[in-house]
C-alpha cells in the first residue's frame, strides 16, 4: 500500500466488487498477525539475552566508539558496588584509578583495535577497593551501531580457587601429581607424592616419568595415556611403584583430563594398598595353610580310624564268636563286657572320623526317599535292650505321619536317630519312658512341608543357660557328675548330619521334667510304600547250615585271618577257606583254585584291593566269582566307587558276624541250590 493510498484511503477502494473487499480485509488481517508475532518473537529473543546477559560471572561491558556504557550486567554492578543509572551514560574510565584512567582508555583503544590482546588495569569499585582484573575487548554491533564489548574476569577470584586447589592439593593424604600430555613431564606433585618416594619437588618438577626410574613402570603411564585419548575411564588401575630407596608400593591409578592454563595435563591419584596386598597375602597364606592343615588332619583321622578299626575286628570278633560258644556264666560276663566296651569305643572312632569329614567337606550324602516307621522302629529295636535293662518305655505314637517319607540319606538318618534315641534312654530316670513322634510342619522358608521327627524324654532336663552349649563338640551337660559314659560328639554330629540333609534340629527342656529333641527334614511327597528299602537286621541266634565251597582270602592282617577261619570253622565247617597277603598273585591263585568266593581287604602290602579287583573282573577266567570286599575303610564314596567297579558286597570292619555269615550264605547258599 502506499502513500497516495493511504492518502487517500476511499479513493482505492473505489469501483471494488464485495469479495474483492473481503480478500483486502483478509490480507490486512494476515499482516497485523504477522507483525505481531515477529514483535513477541523479538521481545522473547531479548528476554532471554537479557538473563544470559546477567547470569555470566563476568563483568560484562557494552561501549560505544567513545568509550561510553551503554550496557552493564548484574555480575558488574554487583562486584563494582554501583546501580545501573551510575553505570549507564558514563564513560568506562571512571571505574578504574584516577591515576591509571588515561592508560586504561588507551589499553582499551588498542585492544578494540586488535592491537593488543589483554589489558590487566585494575578496577575501582564504588568503595575504594581494587579488583585485579584482566579485561579482553572486542568490537561489534550493538542495536545496529558499531560498539565495544568488554569482559572483565576477576582474577581475584580465579587466585582464590587457584589457591583453595593448591591447598587441598598439597594436603591430600591420597598421592597426586600433575603431568604434561604431550612429554610427560610433572609440572606438580603434592607433598605425600615427595614423602612416599623419597625426593624434594625441585627434583621432581620438569622431569618425566622415565628420568625418575623408581616411578610408576613405563607401561603403567602409557596405558593411562592411552586409555584417556580413547576416551576410556581410568579408574582403580592396580600398578607397582618403587621409592628412591628401592621400597616396593602397591598403588591404585585414576586419571583425568586437567588443563594448566593452555597445557592439556593428566593429574594422576594413586592409594596406597600396599599394607591392604599385604594382608590379603597374609589371609591367603593362612588359609593354605589352615586347609592343607585341615587336609593332613582329616588324613590322619581316617589313618587312624582305619589303623584302630583294624585290631577293633579281631577284638570284637573273637568276643562274638566266644559268646557263641560254651561259656560260664562268669565268663559270659567278661565277654559282655568286652563287647559292650568295644562297641563304645568303635562309636566313638565312628563320630570322630565323620565329624571330621563333614569338616572337611568330604562327606557325601545320598538323599532318597526314606520311610519314617521302618527306620524308627529299627533304631529303638537297636537301643531296647539298654532300654530295658534300665526299665525304660521306648514307644512309637501311633499317627499317619509314621507312614512318611522324608528325603535323607539313610545311613545319616540312622545315626541321627540312634544318637538321639540312645541319649533319651542314658539320661532319662529309671523306669522313665521315650516318647517318638512325627508330625506335618513348616520348614523355616514356610514354602514347603517338613516332617518333625521328635524324641521326648523323662529324664532330668536341661538348664536354659546349658541349652546353647548342647551342640558344641565335646559339651556333655551335666554329665561329668555320672558315670555315663560318652564323646560329648553326639548332638555336634547330630547337628551336623541334619543340616548337611537341608534339615534342622533343636530342643526344648524343662529342667527336673525332661527334654524334647526333634529334628525337621524335607518331606518327600507323593512317595508309595513300595519304595521301602529296609535292611536286614538279624539279632537271633546264628543257625548252622549245610552250605559249602571254598573261600579265598586276601588279607594282610594275621588276626583278622585267623578270625574268619575260626569262625568258618565253627559255624560253617563244610566251608574251606583259603588265605594269601599278596594282591598281586590273585589272579594267578583264583585260576589255580577257582573259589566260589572271593574276600578281598583293600589295604594289602603290595596293591591296593581296588587293583586287585580290577585284575580279577579282567580276566576271563574270575569275572564271575563274587568279591566281596572286607575293610576298615568306611567312607562312603569309597564304598559305592569299588560296589560300582564290580565288588558284590561290602563288609566294614570290625565284623558284625551275623552280617558275615549272612553274606557267607547268601553266595554259596546260591551255589549249593
Amino acid at each position: 500500500m502506499t502513500i497516495e493510498e493511504l492518502s487517500n484511503p476511499v479513493g482505492q477502494y473505489q469501483g471494488k466488487t464485495e469479495e474483492e473487499y473481503l480478500e483486502i480485509i483478509r490480507g490486512l488481517e494476515f499482516r497485523i498477525k504477522e507483525d505481531d508475532l515477529q514483535c513477541k518473537e523479538l521481545v522473547l529473543a531479548q528476554s532471554n539475552y537479557r538473563r544470559f546477559f546477567d547470569t555470566i560471572d563476568d563483568l560484562l561491558f557494552v561501549l560505544d566508539l567513545n568509550g561510553i556504557i551503554i550496557q552493564s550486567n548484574d555480575a558488574a554492578k554487583q562486584r563494582l558496588g554501583y546501580s545501573s543509572e551510575e553505570l549507564t551514560g558514563n564513560p568506562v574510565s571512571f571505574i578504574y584509578p584516577a591515576e591509571l584512567r588515561i592508560v586504561a582508555e588507551r589499553i582499551l583503544k588498542e585492544v578494540a583495535e586488535g592491537n593488543m590482546e589483554v589489558s590487566t588495569v585494575p578496577l575501582l569499585t564504588k568503595s575504594g577497593d581494587f579488583i585485579p582484573a584482566e579485561t579482553n575487548a572486542k568490537p561489534g554491533l550493538w542495536d545496529g551501531k558499531q560498539a565495544i564489548f568488554a569482559v572483565c574476569k576477576d582474577v581475584l577470584k580465579i587466585r582464590q580457587s587457584e589457591e583453595k586447589f593448591a591447598t587441598a592439593f598439597h594436603v591430600n593424604p591420597t598421592m597426586m601429581s600433575i603431568t604434561r600430555f604431550d612429554d610427560g613431564r610433572f609440572i606438580d606433585v603434592n607433598d605425600i607424592f615427595l614423602k612416599n618416594f623419597g625426593y624434594s619437588r625441585k627434583e621432581v618438577i620438569g622431569r618425566s616419568f622415565k628420568e625418575i626410574t623408581s616411578m610408576p613402570e613405563p607401561e603403567i603411564i602409557q596405558d593411562i595415556r592411552r586409555k584417556l585419548l580413547s576416551n576410556i575411564s581410568v579408574r582403580e588401575m592396580e600398578g607397582k611403584v618403587r621409592s628412591r630407596t628401592g621400597q616396593e608400593f602397591t598403588f591404585l591409578f585414576s586419571a583425568d583430563y586437567i588443563y594448566v592454563g593452555n597445557d592439556l595435563c593428566f593429574m594422576v591419584t594413586g592409594i596406597d594398598i600396599t599394607l591392604r596386598k599385604h594382608a590379603e597375602s597374609d589371609i591367603l597364606k593362612a588359609r593354605n595353610q589352615a586347609e592343607k592343615a585341615n587336609q593332613a588332619k582329616s588324613e590322619f583321622i581316617s589313618r587312624m580310624s582305619h589303623e584302630l578299626r583294624t585290631p577293633m575286628n579281631s577284638i570284637l570278633g573273637f568276643s562274638q564268636l566266644m559268646s557263641m560258644g560254651e561259656v560260664t556264666p562268669a565268663q559270659r560276663k567278661g565277654i559282655n563286657h568286652i563287647l559292650n566296651s568295644g562297641k563304645h569305643l568303635l562309636s566313638l572312632i565312628n563320630e570322630v572320623l565323620d565329624i571330621s569329614r563333614i569338616e572337611a567337606g568330604s562327606f557325601s550324602l545320598t538323599p532318597v526317599p526314606v520311610q519314617l516307621e521302618g527306620i524308627i522302629r529299627e533304631m529303638t529295636d537297636v537301643i531296647s535292650p539298654v532300654a530295658q535293662k534300665r526299665k525304660i518305655k521306648t514307644e512309637l505314637e501311633n499317627s499317619p505321619s509314621n507312614s512318611l517319607f522324608v528325603f535323607a540319606d539313610r545311613l545319616s538318618l540312622k545315626q541321627v536317630l540312634l544318637n538321639l534315641i540312645n541319649n533319651a534312654v542314658k539320661y532319662n530316670r529309671e523306669g522313665g519312658s521315650v516318647l517318638i513322634n512325627t508330625r506335618i510342619v513348616d520348614n523355616a522358608s514356610g514354602t514347603d512341608n517338613a516332617v518333625r521327627i521328635s524324641v521326648i524324654d523323662t529324664g532330668h532336663g536341661i538348664r536354659p543357660e546349658d541349652i546353647g552349649r548342647l551342640f558344641s563338640p565335646f559339651e556333655r551337660i551335666g554329665a561329668e557328675n555320672t558315670e555315663i559314659e560318652g564323646s560329648g560328639l553326639g548332638l555336634s554330629l547330630v547337628k551336623k548330619l541334619v543340616t548337611s540333609m537341608k534339615g534342622e534340629v533343636g530342643v526344648a527342656s524343662t529342667h527336673g521334667k525332661g527334654s524334647t529333641f526333634w529334628i525337621d527334614l524335607p518331606l518327600a511327597e507323593g512317595v508309595k510304600g513300595s519304595l521301602v528299602n529296609a535292611e536286614k537286621v538279624d539279632g537271633g541266634e546264628i543257625a548252622q547250615n549245610g552250605c559249602s565251597g571254598t573261600v579265598l582270602y586276601f588279607e594282610n592282617n594275621i588276626s583278622n585271618i585267623e578270625l574268619a577261619e575260626e569262625v568258618l570253622r565253627s559255624q560253617r565247617p563244610s566251608v574251606r577257606i583259603i588265605s594269601c597277603r599278596h594282591g598281586a598273585k590273585a589272579v594267578s591263585i583264583a585260576r589255580e583254585c577257582l573259589p566260589d568266593l572271593i574276600l578281598l581287604d583293600l589295604s594289602l602290602p603290595d596293591l591296593h584291593g581296588a587293583d586287585v579287583l580290577s585284575r580279577l573282573k579282567n580276566d576271563i577266567a574270575t569275572n564271575d566269582i563274587p568279591v566281596i570286599i572286607i575293610s576298615a575303610d568306611v567312607r562312603p564314596d569309597q564304598i559305592k566307587s569299588i560296589l560300582k567297579n564290580g565288588a558284590s558286597d561290602y563288609l566294614t570292619q570290625p565284623l558284625e558276624l551275623t552280617n558275615f555269615l549272612f553274606v557267607i550264605d547268601k553266595y554259596l547258599g546260591n551255589k549249593n541250590r
